[in-house]
């Protein structure tokens, strides 16, 4: 399916895994037909129940706001970015002035981020930290591992940690397995 960017979101996402059991998934669609979402909840909601069985954070974000989930099906999910970023840069005053409302800005940018990836209405591109496959890596220092994106792929192997001129970004990266 072609995606069309004007679409609203309700339109275009798409079911991402089967429906866990979760306790209140039925509460919630309660509380949000509650809240008067009408029909786009209905065309939307196949597709949201297994994100909200499999978030509860994100459950409760549409749970405290129904309304700003409404706004986010109806419109198209570029213009729901386009405006949460607006309403973040034309805001002023001082820091706790600002509070509430990047706090707001903030729970609206993680659901909108969410639904959109998950459903599969933003595609992942080939940016800078994607173009090439990935490797598994660890410090010196201890078994954290890190990424780096040299390599044949991701490892989920134990790498030994010798320096290596692979990965210039991280001299203590390595890029010889352990056997």
């Amino acid at each position: 399916m072609t995606a069309v960017p004007g679409e609203a979101l309700a339109d275009r996402i798409r079911p991402c895994g089967p429906t866990l059991e979760a306790p209140g998934l039925e509460t919630l669609r309660a509380q949000l037909v509650e809240a008067d979402l009408g029909p786009v909840l209905d065309t939307a909601w196949p597709s949201l129940a297994p994100v909200f069985a499999a978030s509860p954070y994100l459950a409760s974000l549409a749970r405290r706001r129904p309304e700003a989930l409404g706004e986010m099906l109806t419109a198209s999910p570029e213009a729901t970015l386009a405006a949460i970023l607006m309403r973040t840069a034309a805001l002023t005053g001082g820091t706790d002035a600002m509070k509430c409302p990047l706090r707001l800005a903030k729970a609206d940018l993680h659901l909108l981020t969410a639904l959109a990836d998950l459903g599969g209405v933003w595609a992942r591109s080939p940016g800078p930290c994607r173009a090439l496959p990935m490797r598994r890596h660890r410090r010196r220092s201890g078994p954290s591992p890190m990424i780096c994106a040299s390599g044949a792929g991701w490892s989920p192997t134990p790498i030994r940690t010798i320096r290596s001129p692979a990965c210039s970004a991280w001299p203590w990266a390595s890029t010889a397995r352990m056997s």
